[in-house]
């Protein structure tokens, strides 16, 4: 999450914009993973936590050779952009203890578990337990980066919550679409059908299940890293300088991945003002308040839009921070201008 995103509402956190590119993922995704999954399971009703705008459940009622009900939970800042009608939504904190005293055949719940704090992981997963006994789950791991991803973590961290309260993971969907290009690779790479333990034999006979290395990679994401956009400043920075990192979203990783293999500089302190949404991760983000107990050289503003920057910047100055030890420069390689150091305002 950005510098400025905890002060902005969800709704402009979660925009159009957002909703949008989210939504043509998930419908090619929709559109090749149901049929294979409502083929095996007798399915007439599924709730989707995190439905965002109900692409899933709308394909899902197109696939099914059955008329099915179907729930989406989500947000109220959702509403508006709805491929479901309103009477099959329900606006929910998914962080909250959720029960509608019904069970569905089927519980959906993609790529949204990272949006929500560790704090609330455990309660999140008992609600998709409470509500069906087979859930089709998959979440970012870490540094896969995206909009507002608090709790990246790897399926083996998900898989023990899920044996908490009796469901077992059954590997029987990456192997059937790891190569599929026209599925986004966060679903290739995450996706895992849970049930409860009862039910693991007939998944087994229904479904081509494996035992496989649980916290793996697609090498798609490899590439993605390698050829990251985002470029660290090095022209800005002197050899071995110390410095101090501010920002932990998807620059902060890129340029800090680039300080670990290049062996650059000395990092001395890793900050973020949304330091406690990131208390999950390998990496420790610190409060910026510690900026002032902190030997450095320079502070690296490791954000990608530059009002933010400035922002942060003028923060940096009012807490007795050097304008000249300063840098912000567009992380993006190809709109590098000549001058290196940012000048605030």
């Amino acid at each position: 999450m950005s510098y400025i995103e905890e002060s902005k509402p969800v709704n402009e956190i979660y925009s159009k914009e957002f909703y949008e590119k989210e939504t043509e993922l998930a419908l090619s995704a929709a559109q090749i993973i149901l049929p294979y999954i409502l083929n095996r399971i007798n399915c007439k009703t599924i709730i989707d936590f995190g439905c965002g705008t109900g692409k899933w459940l709308h394909a899902a009622k197109k696939i099914s050779k059955e008329k099915i009900r179907i729930l989406g939970l989500d947000g109220e800042y959702a509403r508006e952009y709805l491929e479901i009608s309103s009477n099959e939504f329900l606006a929910c904190d998914l962080t909250k203890i959720i029960d509608l005293k019904s069970k569905y055949d089927l519980a959906m719940s993609l790529e949204v578990a990272e949006h929500l704090p560790i704090t609330s992981a455990k309660t999140f997963i008992q609600n998709l337990t409470r509500h069906s006994n087979i859930i089709l789950f998959s979440a970012a791991v870490p540094y896969q980066g995206g909009t507002k991803h608090i709790n990246e973590q790897y399926p083996s961290y998900w898989e023990k919550i899920f044996s908490e309260y009796g469901f077992v993971m059954c590997d029987c969907l990456r192997s059937v679409f790891w190569n599929d290009e026209r599925i986004d690779m966060c679903y290739r790479q995450n996706m895992f059908l849970y049930c409860k333990a009862t039910l693991q034999k007939d998944i087994k006979e229904k479904f081509i299940t494996e035992k496989n290395i649980i916290d793996i990679i697609h090498p798609d994401y490899w590439k993605k890293e390698k050829l990251s956009p985002y470029l660290f400043p090095f022209e800005s920075v002197e050899y071995k300088n110390k410095i101090i990192m501010y920002g932990a979203g998807t620059v902060g990783r890129a340029y800090m991945n680039q300080i670990l293999a290049t062996n650059y500089a000395e990092v001395t302190l890793w900050c973020d003002s949304s330091f406690k949404d990131y208390e999950s991760q390998e990496y420790k983000i610190a409060n910026p308040m510690e900026i002032i107990n902190v030997e450095y050289d320079h502070i690296v503003i490791a954000i990608k839009d530059k009002k933010t920057a400035i922002i942060i910047s003028n923060h940096l100055i009012g807490m007795g921070v050097i304008k000249e030890k300063i840098i912000w420069r567009n992380p993006i390689c190809e709109n590098r201008i000549s001058s290196c150091i940012f000048k605030s305002s």
